[in-house]
């Protein structure tokens, strides 16, 4: 979206260096970007594209001042790798891709073992807030942890609000019944017309 957002990252990144290598996961079409990014404004990092010929490197070779790219795809194949390392820094670039709590590339970048991590995206809420909710899930549960929003019951936040605008329309429709019943045979039709007027769009 041009908002500056992996420059800014690579300014946090070379300064966390210190802390560990660190893990970008970002769509196929970002990741080489990230790479030419990293070599021209990062130079003091060591850029790492993650890729299907490199998927035998062993995890434990990263060291501090490494900046590994990886896919979402390739995250959740190589879960079981990838969480091994102790990542100083994770970056979720183009975070909506974890809106959805319950999939699987959602719950593969949270199995990763990181000191500090970053969600970067500029459409933080595409349906509900329960995209927003799937973000702070995967990059600060301890902030849902203290608004006693982490339990078991969070996996139902996304469906909560669906039920909401269910109940609602149920409401309303309810209210269209009661109010067709008590008008005069010549009221009904209109009363009936203007069902669809305040309804929501699809």
């Amino acid at each position: 979206m041009g908002l500056g957002k992996t420059i800014q990252a690579l300014a946090v990144l070379v300064d966390r260096a210190p802390d560990g290598p660190a893990l970008v996961v970002a769509p196929t079409s970002v990741g080489s970007n990230w790479i030419h990014e990293a070599r021209r404004f990062a130079p003091t990092l060591r850029p790492v594209l993650y890729r299907e010929p490199d998927r035998e490197v062993d995890a434990k070779t990263f060291a501090q001042g490494d900046l590994v790219v990886v896919t979402y795809g390739l995250a959740l194949r190589d879960v079981e790798a990838l969480s091994k390392v102790r990542w100083g820094t994770l970056v979720l670039d183009e975070a909506q891709f974890v809106k959805n709590s319950q999939t699987k590339p959602a719950q593969a970048v949270r199995r990763m073992e990181a000191r500090w991590r970053l969600a970067l995206t500029g459409t933080p809420v595409e349906n509900h807030l329960g995209d927003l909710w799937s973000l702070f899930r995967a990059v600060c549960p301890w902030a849902l942890r203290e608004l006693g929003l982490a339990g078991p019951a969070c996996w139902a936040v996304p469906r909560a609000v669906r039920a909401a605008d269910r109940a609602r329309q149920g409401r309303l429709a309810e209210a269209r019944t009661r109010a067709v019943r008590a008008a005069g045979p010549r009221e009904a039709d209109e009363v009936g017309g203007a069902r669809g007027a305040d309804r929501d769009p699809p």
